[in-house]
């Protein structure tokens, strides 16, 4: 049968798997496919999504990309829809879509005089706020002019500390969903600028997304191995050239360092368990060197021990750690695909002036509303469910904190939602009404700091408000992600900042460090790579395929890169057009 390894379960890993596993079910039950296709997952971490695909803001854009990227940008972001209206997203993963605003702080700082209460966008600023000096020891770049909105490319504004918000040549002015401002930021309302509605970006929680696509896949018989690393590629008979080929995976150590205090607080996202447990609910596992079912338990050792995969095509998506496991498999390759691993510190916080938004909060909406989702401004949402059987909580503070208290060691999170269509009623007038789910919208804001960096918030459906946009290339990569260690002054920098803009009372609930794969283009590379660039070993009949580079707009761009990836695996026409994305620069080898 044919078979495909992915090195990585990383979101691009994993929406690789999703979309692959799904035409090859699809191509067997339509029959165009006798053989079922088997598909492994690897991981070398001991904790899943410890890297920026569980970390990660988790903002999703529409058309937030210069050309080269448009037509992925447009077709994932359209994916996330469709799958969060498939599979209600909002409750599984958070999904949610969003308003995004540019905030001036200096001319907040003009009118300081002029603040308000907490939650009536009145501006707030810290007597600590760090200088740039703070800054510049992390390797960080004083804070760019807001003037200028040149497009050349993602690497500019990334590498410079400036803000993506830089990428829109036209933002909006006039926005329908102006009246809908974040309350849980302390801000002038004249210093807020719309640059996009709820129809061009959303929200989601990229780690409990990574648990779903996981799931799902495992579902569909994907394998999972870890911790393990494809550590050589060899023939099946040593001793016939013309034997198929295999991947040996070296399963490896649990704990190969001691992670400190912090980074274990800081790790994993929110509403998440601490890391999938020898007990997680995946029913296909590595377990010592052998493919087990059911519930299983991994086997951690002191010593590697090895597993040989037939082995037809290899996804490599192991994000900045591509290159090194590329040189691993093709010692002899004279080209190595060049990414650049941009480390970057976030805290995440709560305030009260955002609270969880409950699974079941409800509306009234007149029969016709509720046919295309409850109002023209919801109607890109798709239809909203009517509930029948289902009533609002009585004990409203204990479903609130449900939500938002730690889930059982290994649980997926996935609150369950009413689905079942309740039969309209007629209020007073003669008019059918129903019940329909609440669409709140999240918040991004991007904006600028004494700090020398440019701030990006944003708030989540669970009640968590996520700040990051603190970026260095010049931390070093690790060997795994579990072995990143926040910088503790970093982490004050972003306290400082989420002080002044949302309040002194906030609550901070952790901070993290991850690392994202940035591309010399400042594009992802998707690519099938040339023979030739895999030196002189060992063939993969199906061909070694590089899908990394995606800077910080991996999640958003997960999906359509998944999807066009197994598509390319089964020597499928693509159904965006991503030639432009296939040329790579090599670094140094």
């Amino acid at each position: 049968m044919p078979t495909t390894v992915i090195l990585g379960t990383g979101i691009i890993g994993l929406s690789t798997a999703y979309y692959l596993s799904r035409f090859a079910e699809d191509e067997a039950t339509e029959g165009s496919q006798t053989e079922k296709h088997e598909i492994h997952l690897v991981e070398a971490t001991p904790e899943l999504f410890a890297s920026a695909s569980g970390k990660a803001a988790g903002f999703l854009a529409k058309d937030w990309f210069q050309p080269a990227v448009a037509p992925l940008g447009e077709f994932s972001f359209g994916l996330h829809r469709k799958l969060a209206e498939e599979h209600d997203g909002r409750s599984k993963w958070g999904w949610s879509e969003s308003t995004s605003y540019s905030l001036d702080r200096d001319d907040d700082e003009d009118d300081e005089d002029e603040e308000g209460e907490p939650g009536e966008l009145s501006a707030r600023h810290s007597p600590n706020s760090p200088s740039n000096e703070n800054i510049a020891d992390a390797g960080e770049t004083a804070r760019p002019s807001r003037s200028g909105r040149s497009r050349k490319s993602d690497l500019d504004w990334l590498m410079s500390g400036s803000s993506r918000s830089t990428l829109l040549d036209n933002p909006i002015v006039n926005s329908q969903d102006k009246g809908d401002l974040p309350r849980w930021l302390h801000a002038r309302r004249s210093s807020l600028q719309p640059i996009s509605d709820r129809a061009t970006t959303g929200q989601v929680d990229p780690y409990r997304l990574c648990q779903f696509l996981l799931q799902e896949s495992s579902a569909r018989g994907v394998k999972l191995h870890y911790p393990a690393r494809a550590s050589q590629l060899q023939h099946m008979d040593p001793n016939d050239p013309s034997s198929k080929t295999s991947l040996r995976l070296e399963f490896l150590d649990s704990d190969p360092k001691p992670i400190s205090e912090l980074e274990a607080r800081s790790s994993p996202n929110s509403l998440s368990p601490p890391a999938v447990p020898r007990d997680a609910p995946f029913p296909l596992l590595a377990v010592d060197g052998a493919i087990s079912d059911g519930n299983p338990t991994l086997s951690y050792r002191t010593n590697p021990r090895t597993l040989d995969i037939p082995c037809d095509s290899i996804v490599i998506a192991a994000g900045c750690w591509t290159p090194r496991v590329y040189r691993a498999l093709f010692p002899n390759a004279g080209r190595i695909p060049r990414v650049t691993a941009l480390a970057g510190h976030s805290i995440q916080l709560r305030s009260k002036h955002w609270p969880p938004i409950p699974p079941g909060d409800l509306r009234t909406v007149t029969q016709d509303a509720a046919k295309i989702g409850g109002a023209a401004s919801d109607t890109a949402s798709g239809p909203a469910d009517v509930s029948s059987d289902f009533s609002p909580p009585t004990d409203t503070a204990n479903h609130v904190a449900s939500l938002t208290s730690p889930k059982p060691s290994g649980a997926i999170d996935s609150p369950p939602v009413p689905t079942t269509r309740r039969d309209p009623e007629q209020n007073s007038s003669g008019v059918q009404t129903a019940l329909v789910p609440k669409l709140h919208s999240c918040h991004a804001v991007f904006t600028n700091d004494p700090a020398g960096y440019s701030p990006e918030i944003f708030s989540r459906l669970s009640g968590d408000i996520w700040l990051g946009g603190y970026n260095t290339s010049s931390i070093p990569l690790p060997p795994l992600a579990t072995q990143a260690t926040p910088h503790p002054s970093s982490i004050n920098v972003l306290i400082n900042t989420g002080k002044a803009l949302c309040g002194q009372d906030v609550e901070i609930i952790r901070g993290g460090l991850c690392f994202r794969p940035v591309a010399p283009t400042g594009r992802p590379v998707i690519a099938k790579v040339h023979e030739a660039d895999l030196g002189d070993g060992v063939r993969v009949g199906g061909g070694v395929f590089v899908a990394t580079g995606h800077g910080p707009w991996g999640i958003s761009l997960s999906l359509g890169t998944g999807h066009v990836v197994g598509e390319m695996v089964l020597g499928r026409e693509p159904s965006v057009d991503v030639k432009s994305l296939s040329v790579w620069e090599a670094q140094a080898v």
